[in-house]
């Protein structure tokens, strides 16, 4: 039979060791938010602020159109625009019906040269096979004539 004293020597042996299970639960929980953290930072950072466009896009409030089939240039303010038109506008191409001629997904969004900052139809809408493939010449200003796939290809990380 055990005695008073070898049944709490042998209760003290069996306990778990509370404040090392603790600590260890303070590492992996502020390692799980250094994780979670840093998949949001760059999460924000890739998805909007790196990407070409992408908090400009995000941030732009106005956005001009162009029918291909009557010429009429229009100017559409975010929350007016389709709900559709907002899904898509990370891809970076944007169409919705033109309202003078009523033209089904028949107006497209302009896009800004970065030389002459006039608003020209880009060539992913007209072209876009060249467009795609990034042949020279398949993403030319209408204004200035600036190749603007070359254009970006010079330039591109300067401004970081």
């Amino acid at each position: 039979m055990l005695t008073g004293k070898s049944c709490t020597h042998a209760a003290k042996r069996s306990r778990p060791a509370r404040h090392g299970a603790i600590t260890m639960e303070y590492v992996f929980a502020g390692a799980l938010a250094v994780v979670i953290v840093g998949a949001l930072i760059l999460t924000v950072y890739f998805g909007f602020i790196h990407t070409p466009g992408g908090l400009q896009e995000a941030l732009q409030s106005e956005f001009t159109f162009r029918c291909t089939k009557c010429e009429h240039e229009f100017t559409k303010e975010r929350d007016e625009l389709p709900t559709y038109v907002l899904r898509i506008m990370g891809e970076g191409l944007m169409f919705i019906d033109c309202p003078k001629c009523n033209a089904k997904d028949g107006a497209y969004q302009l896009v800004e040269c970065p030389k002459c900052k006039k608003l020209y139809l880009a060539p992913a809408y007209t072209e876009p096979e060249a467009y795609l493939q990034g042949l020279p010449g398949a993403n030319v200003c209408e204004h200035c004539g600036l190749d603007v796939g070359e254009y970006f290809r010079e330039h591109v990380g300067e401004e970081e």
